[in-house]
């Protein structure tokens, strides 16, 4: 047995043997994997001159996870949650404002039946992000992680805080609309997240400790559709995963295709599809991605996470939740959320790093990513 999976399986065994309460589901939602590194987090805003709203020129938020020593502050869930506030200006970021935005999310989850001191232990419980600690010796490769629509990369804080913690630079942006905090629909709001992210770029151009020249994209539901679109048009991405992008969807691919940019002989780079759980109401379609001409290709479902368990503070939320809204226990949801996280390592560790295991697991069926109580299913 691997340690990567006798791993698994003593952390499982731990996970369902315990309550689930809010450290822990933090905590065994990740992967069970030796850190290289600490995870640690830089946000700046920078403006886009090309774009304005109203007499002022668009602000854009950036988040960077990286590489870290272990110096600098734990982050809770509240404060890293609390960043939001500061979506689209960094001056709208006040106590007052942080609290507010954390305070309607609570507010929403207790209206769906959450437990309110459940709740509340888990904003307060730590992330593994370490607020302004020291770089890591670099540079390393860079993963740009696209949100779902109107959402903040704190929707997806484990997977996040993996990657930087096995050595990736991670910039993620919100998807925020222009003049709004929802971002626009159809091929505008595509158009304008992927405006952000390119702006975003930049500010990863001027970090000494990450390296462009190696380029990963990961894009969860519309932020799929976005990260299709970069990767058409940026030479520098080497690997692209969609998690369960708007581009595998029916109702939305018509924004996808006629959206600027639009190239499907350029979507030849290394890519992975993920599929949650099938749902009718969100029905799929494989015509982009079965008609990319990439040779190395993999379409992966994970039957056991419905759309939005594929982000994991959605996951620790909703954990919270009673009756008819609480969908699944986080007990149910970890092992293939660890599933997950894994795929997009090997994708990344195989196409940046050139690591050979990864590269073996992907390849051969034989060793491909195994976690002890999740399903993947290879297509």
């Amino acid at each position: 047995m691997s340690v990567r999976l006798l791993g698994a399986v003593l952390a499982l065994i731990l996970f369902l043997a315990s309550d689930t309460n809010a450290e822990s589901a933090h905590s065994l939602l990740a992967p069970p994997l030796t850190a290289r590194y600490e995870a640690g987090l830089y946000v700046h805003h920078i403006a886009d001159p090309e774009r304005r709203v109203g007499d002022e020129p668009r602000t854009v938020q950036v988040m960077v996870w990286y590489p870290a020593e272990t110096d600098g502050r734990i982050l809770s869930h509240r404060e890293t949650i609390g960043f939001d506030a500061a979506a689209r200006a960094a001056d709208a970021g006040t106590p007052a404002a942080r609290a507010e935005r954390v305070s309607g999310i609570v507010q929403h989850a207790i209206d769906r039946g959450a437990d309110a001191g459940r709740l509340e232990a888990f904003l307060d419980a730590p992330t593994r992000t370490r607020l302004g600690a020291t770089p890591a010796a670099g540079p390393f490769p860079v993963i740009v992680y696209a949100a779902s629509v109107s959402s903040h990369p704190y929707e997806n804080t484990v997977l996040l805080e993996t990657l930087a913690r096995q050595g990736f630079v991670v910039i993620a942006t919100p998807s925020v609309g222009i003049g709004t905090r929802a971002q626009a629909s159809g091929r505008a709001g595509i158009e304008n997240q992927l405006a952000d992210i390119r702006l975003s770029l930049r500010v990863a151009d001027t970090l000494a400790f990450a390296d462009t020249s190696r380029l990963g994209v990961v894009g969860y539901s519309r932020g799929g559709a976005v990260g299709t679109l970069l990767t058409m048009q940026e030479p520098r991405v080497r690997v692209f995963v969609s998690l369960d992008g708007s581009e595998g969807r029916d109702m939305l691919i018509g924004a996808v295709r006629e959206s600027t940019g639009f190239d499907l002989a350029r979507f030849d780079r290394p890519h992975m599809h993920v599929f949650s759980e099938p749902a009718e109401n969100f029905p799929e379609t494989r015509e982009i991605v079965d008609a990319a001409p990439s040779p190395d290709r993999h379409v992966v479902r994970l039957p056991q996470l419905g759309h939005g368990e594929l982000g994991s503070t959605f996951i620790m939320l909703n954990g919270f939740a009673r009756g008819e809204d609480a969908r699944r226990p986080v007990a149910q949801t970890a092992p293939a959320y660890q599933a997950m996280t894994l795929l997009v390592l090997d994708m990344m560790d195989a196409h940046l790093m050139r690591n050979g295991p990864a590269r073996a697991r992907l390849a051969n069926e034989r060793l491909r990513t195994a976690i002890p109580g999740s399903e993947i299913i290879w297509e």
